[in-house]
């Protein structure tokens, strides 16, 4: 009995020399760490998945549109993307289509030059130059043809 607790006694007093060499290599460790690679949090003092590495790991570059997977994620950047500057473009305003008009005849009389004209809703009118004929004016009258003024642009009618 007195064999079996000196035995008990050795083992405990052996675990512990073995667990106080091991706490003192990480001290050791970590203050030697500390010297060669400087202090990992910048403040002098070591961060707790720092305690157990002696010697700097090496770094490696990770290359796609993935992220480093061992990388913290609270310690990664952000990485905006730029926009794309659009060019700034006026408006242009669409000018309306001018009317359908249909010229039916041109007729010669003492005053002038008369055109017939139909407009879409089957009206006829009777024009001469310089008059305006649903919102049209009309600029010449030619033997065979008449021209149009609808805003800033021209067109022609021919007799069928």
């Amino acid at each position: 009995m007195k064999k079996k607790n000196v035995l008990i006694a050795i083992l405990v007093l052996l675990a512990l020399t073995i667990w106080s060499h091991n706490i003192y290599q990480i001290v050791i460790g970590v203050t030697r760490a500390d010297q060669e690679m400087g202090s990992p949090t910048g403040d002098g003092k070591v961060a707790l998945h720092d305690t157990l590495v002696s010697k700097p790991r090496p770094a490696f570059a990770y290359s796609g549109a993935h992220r480093d997977p061992f990388a913290h994620w609270l310690q990664l950047e952000k990485k905006i993307k730029p926009v794309p500057i659009m060019p700034v473009v006026k408006a242009v305003p669409i000018e309306p289509a001018p009317p359908r008009l249909r010229l039916s005849g041109i007729v010669r009389d003492a005053n002038g030059v008369l055109a017939i004209i139909e407009d879409p809703q089957g009206e006829t009118h009777f024009a001469r130059a310089e008059d305006v004929v649903t919102g049209v004016k009309l600029v010449r009258i030619d033997s065979s043809r008449v021209i149009f003024e609808f805003g800033k642009r021209k067109f022609e009618l021919q007799l069928q």
